[in-house]
């Protein structure tokens, strides 16, 4: 078994537990009010929140990543930027690499990333096959040996917003750079 299906066969493992504790936390009573987005594995890992930020006309991307322990005490925020990003979507996917890069540096081990991008996520999840994404998305699965337990889940704007001021800031950087 090479290592893609090695990361393949984890992934879909990991959805496969993933799917079984969402029904188990549907039969709980939802809470009013907003809340923190719901963990997989509650208490367990270390949340990365990422988004990024792109612009069409200068095909800038911006980066921003900010990691929570399981109390919502941010531990570390990073941010980059990139040019000649080809997509929304290929920018999304950069910003959850450049996440997974970052916790592995800080030797993490169990990461549950948050994104807004339902797509990304999506592709990730299902391992779906997106030519403008697929040279990322391998990377995004390379990157996943690295740890014991890692999750991808899409989460509402709503919870991204300090991801999103870092992505939008990175890409102002790139901006005056230029």
């Amino acid at each position: 078994m090479d290592s893609l299906e090695l990361v393949t066969l984890a992934l879909k493992e990991a959805r496969i537990w993933q799917s079984a504790q969402r029904e188990k936390g549907k039969q709980q009573t939802p809470q009013k009010g907003r809340q923190a987005p719901p963990t997989c594995h509650r208490g367990m890992e270390t949340q990365c929140f990422v988004d990024a930020a792109w612009n069409a006309g200068t095909s800038g991307g911006g980066f921003g990543c900010i990691f929570k322990d399981t109390t919502g005490r941010t531990l570390q925020q990073c941010s980059s930027n990139r040019s000649n990003v080809s997509s929304a979507l290929v920018a999304e996917a950069l910003a959850v690499k450049a996440g997974l890069k970052a916790a592995r540096l800080l030797g993490l081990r169990k990461l549950a990333i948050r994104s807004d991008s339902k797509s990304l996520i999506k592709a990730i999840n299902t391992n779906e096959k997106i030519v403008e994404a697929q040279g990322v998305l391998f990377d995004i699965y390379q990157l996943c040996t690295s740890f014991t337990s890692v999750s991808f889940d899409f989460i509402s704007r709503d919870f991204n917003e300090d991801a999103d001021a870092l992505a939008k800031a990175a890409l102002q950087n790139l901006s005056n750079s230029v």
